[in-house]
């Protein structure tokens, strides 16, 4: 008999690697051990992936943050939660978020399922009474993507028992170098093949300080042609655009957003994460990398876990444009031998550290584990 776990999204729009998250996830339904729903805002993009689908176990949701402004919301929330858990009779229910984790608990009734989260920001966990009763009672294991992301979220605030990380996996077949595609997405994209293109899929959030990148443009002064281009939420990208025209950078290239990565990361030659706050490891940056994209990454939380310096990426330190500038200069002045190496060194780091299947593996046993099945 399948064993029945409820995947909770709180995102009311997006969801960024969420998404990838809670897909990664949906694997542990292809065996017949487990049955696996979602539960997440209709507006919101794994919501929408999956109602594409036609996915069978899917249900509409929101989840509201704030008791003090959101009252009525959240009682709508909590009996509509109800309501799926009446239907679907999950065993687990794994939260992904401080909100959808608070609807989980308040709507259970006789603890009639566990409860499992995943930390995906570098959040500290208040030491307050509500939390330290959740943390100590209520929540049956605490999952954390890195080893360097659970640290730095311990380092203020309450360590909640039952912790283990368990490295986020990119789908290696899936992402992949693809070398017949860069041409094409070059040629959609109006860039030369000469040209040395930086490129993120990681998203345009301020933290994620892609004006670095803005910055850094206007201060080096290259005869080689480089191009600064990026995907994300239409409002952010747009944001950026405009800083760029009002900063003199002529490189830079807002693209709009792409539900599929792999044609837009096909066309870059280095990707680039430069988050200075909120992210644990980004998915982005593995998925770059399995696609044989070296990376300039800061050197916050678990995003240092990405790369090896100096042989598949270049590491800045959080905020600082002078590393970022050190870091694209180092790749302009490579030689197309010396890219290649980097090239192939990030596929192959990939293929030995990010593997989905020991991902999904590590939380099959997990669900077994709280469940006393192991």
């Amino acid at each position: 008999m399948s064993r029945r776990v409820l995947l909770t999204n709180f995102h009311p729009r997006g969801g960024g690697g969420h998404v990838t998250y809670i897909q990664a996830l949906l694997r542990l339904g292809r065996g017949g051990d487990f049955r696996i729903a979602v539960a997440a805002p209709e507006a919101s993009e794994i919501y929408k992936r999956l109602r594409d689908l036609d996915y069978a176990d899917l249900y509409e949701c929101d989840f509201p943050a704030k008791p003090q402004k959101e009252p009525v919301d959240i009682i709508r929330s909590i009996r509509r939660f109800r309501t799926i858990v009446a239907d679907f009779k999950p065993d687990i229910v794994h939260a992904n978020g401080g909100a959808d984790l608070a609807i989980a608990l308040w709507s259970r009734p006789f603890r009639k399922y566990r409860v499992i989260r995943t930390h995906h920001g570098i959040k500290s966990l208040g030491s307050d009474f509500y939390h330290r009763y959740v943390y100590s009672r209520s929540v049956a294991k605490n999952i954390y993507v890195s080893s360097a992301a659970m640290a730095a979220a311990h380092k203020d605030g309450l360590t909640p028992r039952n912790c283990i990380v368990i490295p986020n996996g990119v789908d290696l077949d899936n992402y992949r170098p693809d070398p017949a595609k860069r041409g094409l997405s070059r040629s959609r994209l109006g860039l030369s093949e000469d040209t040395l293109v930086f490129g993120s899929c990681a998203g345009v959030g301020s933290y994620k300080r892609v004006d670095l990148m803005i910055a850094a443009d206007t201060r080096i002064d290259r005869s080689r042609p480089f191009a600064i281009l990026v995907i994300g939420e239409e409002d952010d990208g747009l944001r950026l655009q405009r800083v760029a025209e009002q900063s003199g950078s002529v490189r830079f290239r807002y693209c709009g957003f792409f539900r599929d990565v792999r044609e837009f990361v096909s066309a870059i030659d280095v990707g680039f994460v430069l988050s200075d706050a909120t992210e644990t490891v980004s998915f982005a940056a593995r998925e770059m990398m399995a696609m044989g994209k070296p990376l300039m990454v800061s050197s916050y939380a678990g995003l240092i876990e990405n790369i090896i310096d100096g042989q598949n990426g270049i590491l800045t330190r959080p905020g600082n444009v002078n590393d970022v500038i050190a870091g694209m200069e180092r790749f302009l002045n490579m030689s197309p031998q010396e890219l290649t190496r980097f090239s192939d060194s990030a596929r192959s780091y990939a293929e030995q550290n990010f593997d989905i299947e020991s991902q999904v593996k590590s939380h099959r046993a997990v669900y077994n584990d709280v469940l006393d099945l192991s």
